[in-house]
Parts: C-alpha cells; sequence; structure tokens
C-alpha cells in the first residue's frame, strides 16, 4: 500500500515539475534572444565606431598633447 502511493504522489508531482520546465525553457529561450540582440546592437555600433580610428582622431584632434608624450605619439601614425 505505501509503495502504491508513493507511484500515485511521484505520477501526481510529474506534471507539475513539466510545468516548472515549460518555465525554465521560456525564461532561457528569453535569455538567448535578448543575449543575441545584444551581441548584435554592440556589435554594429562596435563596427559605426571602429575603436582603430580612435587613437588617430585622438591625435588629430589634441595635437599639443601628443607632442608632449612624443613616446606615445610615434606608435600612432596619422593617415
Amino acid at each position: 500500500m505505501a509503495k502504491k502511493n508513493k507511484v500515485e504522489a511521484a505520477q501526481t508531482a510529474a506534471p507539475e515539475e513539466k510545468k516548472h520546465s515549460k518555465g525554465f525553457l521560456a525564461l532561457m529561450g528569453t535569455l538567448a534572444v535578448i543575449g543575441i540582440a545584444l551581441v548584435v546592437v554592440l556589435g554594429a555600433v562596435l563596427y559605426m565606431v571602429n575603436p582603430w580610428y580612435i587613437p588617430q582622431i585622438l591625435k588629430r584632434n589634441y595635437p599639443e598633447w601628443f607632442e608632449a608624450h612624443p613616446f606615445i605619439s610615434r606608435f600612432i601614425p596619422l593617415t
């Protein structure tokens, strides 16, 4: 009798666990979509800004600072 009650309890608990797993899967799917969207947006911003040009832009806009720091200035060519 005790074994039968344990089996029934396990069977009634199983559908409840499925609800939690569906909610968990929905949450993980939502987080995956948000993560992919963040990667796409940050990639687009990085592509537009192009950080390789930032030192050249700074050297062009602030030449007096780079004249005062010749060691750093020699690594940044103006093109």
